[in-house]
């Protein structure tokens, strides 16, 4: 039997914050970045929140720089709340933590 996908979710709350529920790993990113570009376009201000995250990889962090870049293309003025800490040190690492404004 395939394995299949944790569950995850983004949408917007009530207040305008984008909400981004479950795990960003390899096995989400692609429908997480799908849904999340349909909404950017409801919003100009983003807040993206990671409250609700449960788990991440490096496919998670890159779907974070993903989501800046396409901000800024778009000229949306945009910033994370509760990065997880597994991303903070892997963006770290990396070297890129200073694409992630929060």
């Amino acid at each position: 039997m395939p394995e299949q996908a944790p569950p995850c979710s983004v949408q917007i709350a009530s207040d305008g914050r984008i909400e981004v529920r479950g795990e960003l790993t390899f096995a989400t990113v692609p429908t997480l970045r799908i849904t999340a570009l349909r909404l950017f376009s409801k919003v100009r201000s983003v807040h993206i929140d990671l409250a609700g995250v449960t788990g991440a990889d490096s496919a998670g962090l890159a779907l974070l720089i993903e989501w800046m870049r396409e901000l800024r293309r778009r000229q949306h003025t945009a910033h994370f709340s509760h990065i997880p800490d597994a991303l903070r040190v892997i963006a770290e690492l990396s070297d890129v933590d200073s694409l992630l404004p929060a």
